[in-house]
């Protein structure tokens, strides 16, 4: 039925809603608590630390730019972000994973 199929949808919606808020509030404490660990304590500077806040600022990047507007899919069928930021969300999210990438190899090669 028609109806059941709209209680589905609706199910769905909410639950990928709370599962992409809980992602962005938890990255979002997370990661800033690390960074600004990282930057207001001095004897935390060493060089495994910073390939980690490097990878802590990528996943911030990814976290405000690209998670909501994959959530947003969820309630809309229309790209509604404009022409620009249909060139430029790509654009971040290979940078922030191939940012990832070479901190983790760095970070690998530096143990």
């Amino acid at each position: 039925s028609s109806d059941g199929a709209e209680t589905v949808h609706l199910v769905v919606r909410c639950v990928m809603t709370s599962v992409y808020v809980l992602i962005v509030a938890v990255g979002l404490v997370g990661n800033i608590t690390l960074v600004k660990i990282f930057l207001t304590n001095s004897a935390m500077r060493s060089v495994p630390n910073i390939f980690i806040s490097s990878l802590a600022v990528g996943d911030l990047l990814l976290l405000v730019t690209c998670v909501p507007v994959d959530a947003f899919r969820y309630f809309s069928e229309e790209w509604v972000f404009g022409e620009a930021a249909c060139k430029l969300i790509p654009v971040i999210q290979l940078t922030s994973v191939g940012v990832s990438v070479f901190t983790l190899t760095a970070l690998s090669a530096d143990r």
